[in-house]
């Protein structure tokens, strides 16, 4: 009976060819990534694996790689790197501890770049988990609207034009039944400020002393639309997940293209004005010479007269020379 043999186990990839690996990737992520199965894409993607292989083998100084083993080695990469972004994205969503902090990973920022939408999935500004009354402390600022939904109520009290020189938090006190907001210093006296809010049924409360001032501040029913906080969201993990030279680079590039941008609509604004200054200097040439034709018409005409009338004058001499030849 005839042993079958094993094949032998390559060494583990470095971190070295793993960046080198998605740099080549990220040339024919349009092909390698695309998600159409038929047998053109699927010739192509085998095209492209074997200039990637031959590219990577060439380059390296490591062991040699075949196509099978680099497409294998790619696979756990999208793998791994979900899980990472995944239990990033848990992470920023707990409470307590602080804000948390990706590591900055070059293979992950790269490999998020390649398949993006299946880490960070498809946003819908409709379909959302978030509760749109909680307070993000983080992401608003002291001179935003307060927004809250008050236990047991289906109105929305929003408070705004506040002083943005001091942090301000709100407290729900259902013993006195209104919501009291204090500083990080001291409370508000209400008589003075006008800051305190009795509510009531969903109604404001009647005492002058404790309801808000109507010419400094306004109650409005809209909460904070669930996009911006998702937003903001977005933003925040943003922030936390592409490492800052990532984003230096990104904030380069854009600035950049801007100004190219820029740069090309002057450019094209400078091309329309000269093509109108031209179209305006080719009319008055083109009038110009139409008037100095109709002169030149006029100048025929004028000789052909003359010539007719010194034709028309030998014509009568002629006949005059005629008629006194006969009678002589």
């Amino acid at each position: 009976m005839e042993k079958t043999e094993r094949k032998k186990r390559t060494s583990n990839f470095t971190e070295v060819e793993k960046i080198m690996l998605v740099d080549l990737i990220n040339e024919k992520k349009h092909v390698i990534e695309n998600k159409v199965t038929n047998s053109a894409t699927i010739k192509e993607k085998e095209k492209c694996w074997e200039e990637i292989t031959n590219k990577f083998n060439s380059a390296s100084t490591f062991t040699y790689r075949d196509t099978q083993v680099l497409r294998n080695c790619w696979d756990n990469i999208k793998k791994r790197k979900r899980k990472y972004f995944a239990d990033g994205r848990k992470e920023v969503l707990k409470t307590g501890g602080g804000q948390y902090h990706f590591e900055d990973n070059s293979l992950a920022s790269k490999t998020r770049e390649i398949i993006r939408s299946s880490v960070d999935g498809m946003f819908n500004d409709v379909d959302s988990d978030c509760i749109s009354s909680a307070i993000d402390k983080e992401n608003m600022s002291p001179s935003e609207d307060i927004s809250f939904r008050e236990a047991g109520m289906n109105e929305t009290v929003v408070i705004d034009s506040l002083d943005d020189s001091k942090e301000y938090e709100v407290e729900y006190l259902p013993e006195y039944e209104h919501i009291c907001l204090r500083t990080n210093e001291k409370e508000i006296d209400p008589t003075m400020n006008a800051l305190e809010v009795k509510v009531s049924a969903g109604e404001k409360a009647s005492n002058p002393s404790t309801s808000i001032d109507e010419n400094k501040s306004t109650v409005q029913r809209n909460l904070i639309r669930k996009n911006q906080q998702l937003q903001r969201k977005l933003n925040r993990f943003y922030n936390t997940t592409v490492p800052k030279t990532t984003r230096e680079s990104s904030n380069k590039k854009i600035a950049q293209f801007t100004k190219l941008t820029e740069s090309k609509i002057t450019l094209s604004e400078i091309l329309a004005k000269n093509e109108t200054e031209k179209h305006s200097i080719e009319m008055a040439i083109a009038e110009k010479t139409l008037i100095r034709e109709k002169l030149e018409i006029d100048v025929l005409k004028t000789e052909l007269e003359i010539k007719k009338t010194i034709l028309m004058r030998e014509k009568s001499k002629n006949a005059m020379l005629g008629i006194i030849n006969k009678t002589e």
